[in-house]
């Protein structure tokens, strides 16, 4: 059942180190609500691991920022 969301997921990966800021930014949004749909867990087993240590601290600022958005 999630097998095309890590599809999905390991697309966006690839397009977060692309040129076009705009590009990066959509990235990290759909990055965002992949990790509210599947989960902590699961985000941080499938999807982390394929990030740098600076994409993943972006991804962490703008999930919490999904949060408080959302509280």
């Amino acid at each position: 059942m999630l097998e095309p969301m890590w599809g999905v997921a390991a697309a966006l990966c690839e397009q977060l180190s692309n040129q076009s800021a705009d590009v990066r930014k959509n990235v990290v949004f759909g990055l965002v609500e992949v990790r509210l749909t599947v989960g902590h867990q699961m985000f941080a087993e499938h999807v982390m691991p394929q990030l740098n240590p600076s994409q993943q601290k972006l991804v962490d600022i703008y999930i919490k920022r999904k949060k408080i958005q959302t509280s």
